[in-house]
């Protein structure tokens, strides 16, 4: 995700604190405060945005931020480029890339987790983000936005399903792969956790 382009995006609808620029990401991918201010101070230093000082009663002021012709040729620059494909997590890849390293339980258990993770994630786009869009983002809201944004929802909806599909498939193959042969046994290359924590290191005599 582009932040820089993510904040001009939403300045273009209307001028916001960093506090209210931080309340239209949806959860999974929305970047910290103190984040989102630093970006903020350098878009300002590229002439991107500007911002004035708010007085309030009784509370402290505020820095409203506002979009300059700069940043919306800016963001309309980087609307205009062509999408990229994003790659599959990698971490994800090299775990299972080189998983006959450790015991087939301890990869199970680092998916099962993983999925967990996939159904929380997708259960926010199935349900929350959808309350995101009609209450904290219907003041901007015409038709062709919505059509957007429904598509945005629509898509991360589909690649979780997908991923969190192939990781419960993963688990039922991984668990019933019985190995045959003189070379299915590897020597596992550390000992897992769980034995470092146990084991008493050895002294020298």
């Amino acid at each position: 995700m582009s932040l820089k382009h993510g904040l001009l995006g939403f300045l273009s609808y209307s001028p916001k604190t960093g506090y209210e620029l931080a309340k239209m990401f949806f959860d999974p991918i929305k970047p910290s405060i103190s984040l989102i201010y630093r970006k903020l101070n350098e878009m300002a230093e590229e002439s991107l945005v500007t911002f004035e000082r708010v007085d309030q009663e009784k509370l402290p002021y505020r820095n409203v931020f506002h979009i300059t012709p700069a940043g919306r040729a800016e963001l309309e620059r980087w609307l205009r480029e062509p999408l990229t494909l994003v790659p599959p997590n990698q971490s994800v890849l090299f775990q299972l890339w080189f998983g006959s390293c450790v015991d087939k339980e301890d990869i199970i258990a680092d998916i099962k987790a993983y999925a967990g993770q996939l159904r929380e994630v997708l259960s926010y786009y199935q349900t929350k983000a959808g309350v995101l869009i009609k209450k904290g983002m219907q003041e901007y809201a015409t038709p062709l936005d919505r059509m957007y944004w429904d598509l945005v929802v629509e898509l991360a909806i589909q690649e979780y399903r997908l991923a969190l599909k192939w990781a419960e498939a993963a688990i039922q193959q991984i668990a019933s792969f019985e190995p045959s042969g003189d070379k299915a046994t590897k020597t596992k290359l550390t000992p897992s956790l769980s034995q470092a924590s146990t084991t008493k290191k050895s002294t020298p005599k």
